[in-house]
């Protein structure tokens, strides 16, 4: 049977088209399955992120119960809770009298008393420097004197940089405790508390405020038991 040239050559042709055809689809299918496995990683981003979702909620959970059991616990009975907070401070007070000391200074004297541990770094800082350009003298160009007046001269400059800063919040701060009753009263209590301590320091070794404050807990016990006291 005679089979013309044109038909031989279009019929392998076309062999070839779908060999080839064949080829891209299964690279398609492989590289759509290699594709599927790269997108692996968002799985565990997603349980990721809920785990951490569903730990943030309990977490919230927590803090809500806390927060509702002592609200109830200061509705029910005011007095207790009174006691409890009082002592509770005497115990603080007792442990770490030098960090209530400080803290209580803080709320009185404001963002001033960055000032004192700035200048004291501030002159090390000097001292040290001022001491390495001695150890340097000879490999630097210059005289010494100059050196350290130049030195000198830059933390002068950064130094009253500080002050305005500090000024500036420091009428900020005494600001806001001339217009609020609330923050005049918190910073008038931790000026007293201040002086008692230091005072208590002053007089003996024992636990701050040993004498100063023992005695308001019985005060609050009876007050406790007048005020509450069912009818």
């Amino acid at each position: 049977m005679y089979v013309p040239q044109r038909i031989l050559v279009q019929a392998v042709g076309g062999v070839g088209v779908s060999t080839r055809l064949a080829k891209a689809s299964g690279k398609l299918l492989l590289n759509g399955s290699g594709s599927r496995e790269g997108w692996e990683w968002m799985k565990w981003v997603v349980l990721g992120i809920r785990d951490l979702i569903s730990k943030f909620a309990e977490l919230i959970a927590q803090w809500v119960g806390w927060l509702a059991s002592t609200l109830q616990s200061i509705f029910s009975d005011p007095g207790a809770w009174l006691v409890h907070l009082l002592e509770s401070c005497y115990a603080i007070l007792c442990n770490h009298p030098h960090l209530v000391c400080v803290i209580s200074l803080c709320l009185f004297a404001g963002p001033v008393v960055v000032l004192l541990p700035f200048l004291l770094l501030h002159e090390i800082a000097i001292l040290v420097l001022f001491n390495l350009n001695f150890v340097g003298h000879g490999l630097l160009p210059g005289r010494i004197e100059d050196q350290y007046d130049a030195l000198k001269e830059h933390f002068m400059e950064s130094r009253e940089r500080t002050f305005d800063s500090v000024d500036a919040a420091t009428s900020t701060f005494n600001q806001w405790t001339t217009d609020h009753f609330f923050l005049r009263l918190l910073r008038i209590l931790g000026g007293v508390i201040d002086l008692l301590v230091q005072f208590d320091s002053m007089e003996s070794e024992r636990c701050g405020l040993d004498e100063s404050v023992r005695w308001l807990i019985p005060t609050i016990h009876s007050l406790r038991l007048e005020l509450w006291a069912p009818a």
